[in-house]
């Protein structure tokens, strides 16, 4: 398995190609996570999960995830058990630090992705 630092040296600076394959938007289909000492995998947002993930041609990026069966609050304002339960059951993540330069892991399979 790579090092951290040698998954940051091979990530590729600069914007993607415009005729990239990889630029959109993305339906998640599964979220499965593999612990590496023994194989064990894990469905971390259950067997449908909802999500979408996007990469756009100026650089950016974002992503949102949800489980199939989260709940929805009763209220509007959600009570601080159903807030606990609401952030646990999604991720999301945006970013544009590759504008600036910076060098980030999933730019690296981005770039193989527009490459192939």
């Amino acid at each position: 398995m790579a090092t951290d630092d040698e998954v940051l040296a091979s990530v590729k600076r600069g914007k993607p190609p415009v005729d990239c394959a990889v630029i959109g938007t993305w339906s998640l289909r599964s979220y499965v996570r593999e612990r590496l000492s023994d194989g064990q995998r894990h469905n971390q947002f259950g067997e449908a999960p909802v999500g979408y993930i996007g990469y756009a041609p100026d650089g950016r990026m974002y992503a949102i995830f949800t489980r199939d069966d989260r709940i929805a609050p009763r209220e509007v304002v959600p009570t601080d058990e159903e807030g606990v339960q609401l952030l646990g059951t999604m991720v999301a993540y945006a970013d544009s630090r590759l504008e600036q330069g910076a060098m980030m892991p999933w730019w690296s399979c981005l770039q193989e992705a527009c490459d192939e």
